[in-house]
């Protein structure tokens, strides 16, 4: 299933790009148009990080649309320095896109590699296959702020046509499509050349190699998560059993990391995933943590190794917590009951220590949540948000959440991201609501016919056009698309024949036979 659920987030290693229905203004400024989770930078690409996250920390967020691809950088920078005569040994952002996500050894025609030097209006370097290229069209804008600076970058579609040795588009702006991406972060303390490289995915060397780039896709309208609906509970045992792995619950990367709170060595020191799933009988989650240190006694419970689960019963996103349906729990490494919240006696909590850190299992009961007014039923949208919290033996010192970078969610619900109850792929579905897709292709189709196809839940659509010898012809669709019913149109240049339309969703197959004539 492809879902924007996760953007500026991972979905099982794949970052996913988030849609936007307008384009960016193109300022600098984190405005309203990035309302979803940043994605946190902790790869550094020298053998030490730098002595403070002040040094050199950042994040990004990416989007897309049919006009374009959006890119804003966020960069803590204790000092800018940009007269090195080596654009790359300068303050700088790099970003690497591998258009085809080949994995290949070498860059190709659709891979290129742009370097924009801080606070300057140009690009340094367009790159693709060892060939520098025209810089592509696009807009960029800086903002220096008073700890380091801001950036934001605007690729038209047109900027992505024809950028390699070959006339190439690319990529295509359009859902599903699948790129291999990185983006690193330059610095430069002594105008003698960068001090430290920090990148998102890869310590390597991706201006040779995009096959150690990683893995980003374009999704769709929906910024939602879904909580798929399982038929029976997890063992609360803290071990990734089949009842999480054959229900194809994705592990969600928590790469938001709050402000101030950034660990001091990047993923080895503190990182963080989770899985939620629920049924009738309870909401389950299961999370797991890379953890060089775990501390436990410091006298507030929230400064300890602990995980925070935030919810909304109605989604209202109001600015306070309302006391009917907004509520908050709390697990402490190792306790096996909530230190904070409504019913924390009938929560069930498992942790398992692990060789990088640790793994816990959590199930709230329909009864505690019923009792803060927050159902579980298909369909219904909630307010949600996890949280992590790090001690290395002081104070806390890192914070990783799903959603909101802000600190204040212990306040503020509106701050909250957003869920709904769905469906499982391989879920048993409740008699009223039809589990199967359905294929209707009139058996003469004319260029003015149309297929008709229903989906029953939400999940990534294909409707393929296939020749006598088995090629695929036409793919009329590809993307996501919610529980309803569509038609789609072949393309009128295929030649008059028999073809096969294959209808590829929800983890089925349908097919149907027809005779074009136009």
């Amino acid at each position: 299933m492809l879902s924007a659920f996760n953007a500026g987030s991972t979905l099982n290693s794949v970052l996913i790009v988030p849609y936007v229905d307008s384009a960016p203004t193109v300022d600098g400024v984190e405005d309203s148009s990035w309302t979803f989770p940043q994605v946190g930078m902790f790869v550094y690409s020298d053998s030490t990080p730098p002595d403070n996250p002040a040094d050199l920390s950042a994040y990004y967020k990416l989007a897309w649309n049919e006009t374009g691809f959006y890119l804003f950088v966020h960069v803590i920078d204790d000092s800018i320095v940009t007269s090195h005569a080596d654009s790359r040994r300068t303050d700088c952002i790099e970003i690497y896109i591998d258009g085809g996500n080949e994995d290949a050894s070498d860059y190709d025609s659709n891979d290129v590699a742009w370097r924009a030097v801080a606070l300057e209006d140009t690009l340094a370097l367009c790159w693709n296959a060892g060939i520098y290229l025209r810089p592509p069209t696009y807009e960029v804008a800086w903002v220096e702020n008073a700890d380091g600076y801001d950036m934001e970058l605007a690729i038209p579609d047109s900027g992505l046509e024809k950028q390699g040795f070959e006339d190439v588009q690319i990529f295509d702006l359009v859902p599903g499509t699948t790129i291999g991406w990185e983006i690193r972060v330059g610095d430069d303390d002594s105008v003698g050349g960068s001090s430290h490289g920090l990148r998102w995915w890869t310590a390597g060397e991706p201006w040779l190699y995009p096959s150690q780039l990683g893995t980003a896709k374009l999704g769709d309208t929906n910024n939602i998560l879904e909580i798929p609906h399982v038929a029976s509970a997890p063992i609360v045992d803290g071990v990734l059993d089949s009842a999480w792995t054959n229900r194809l619950v994705p592990e969600i990367a928590m790469s938001v990391f709050v402000d101030g709170y950034y660990p001091d060595s990047g993923r080895p020191d503190f990182t963080t995933y989770f899985r939620v799933a629920c049924n009738e009988y309870g909401l389950y989650l299961f999370g797991r943590a890379v953890d060089d240190s775990i501390d436990v006694t410091h006298a507030n419970d929230y400064q300890r190794d602990c995980w925070e689960i935030y919810f909304d019963g109605d989604n209202s996103k109001g600015t306070s917590y309302d006391g009917h349906d907004d509520v908050q729990w709390r697990f402490v490494y190792g306790d096996d009951s909530a230190t904070m919240g409504p019913g924390p006696s009938e929560c069930d909590v498992a942790w398992v220590p692990t060789a990088d850190g640790y793994t816990w299992e959590l199930e709230i009961p329909a009864t505690t949540l019923a009792d803060n007014n927050i159902t579980l039923d298909l369909g219904d949208v909630i307010g949600f948000e996890v949280q992590a919290s790090d001690n290395d033996g002081g104070d806390r010192e890192g914070i990783t959440k799903w959603w909101s970078e802000s600190y204040y969610s212990w306040l503020d619900p509106s701050l909250f991201g957003t869920a709904i109850i769905a469906l499982s792929n391989s879920d048993e579905v409740p008699e009223e609501i039809n589990r199967n897709i359905s294929l209707s292709a009139p058996a003469i189709l004319t260029s003015a016919a149309d297929i008709t196809y229903t989906i029953p839940a939400r999940s990534s659509v294909r409707v393929s056009v296939i020749n006598v010898l088995g090629q695929v012809v036409d793919v009329p669709v590809n993307g996501v698309q919610s529980a309803g019913t569509y038609t789609a149109s072949v393309d009128n240049d295929l030649a008059n024949g028999v073809y096969l339309i294959k209808l590829d969703a929800c983890g089925e197959t349908s097919t149907d036979k027809v005779l074009l004539i136009k």
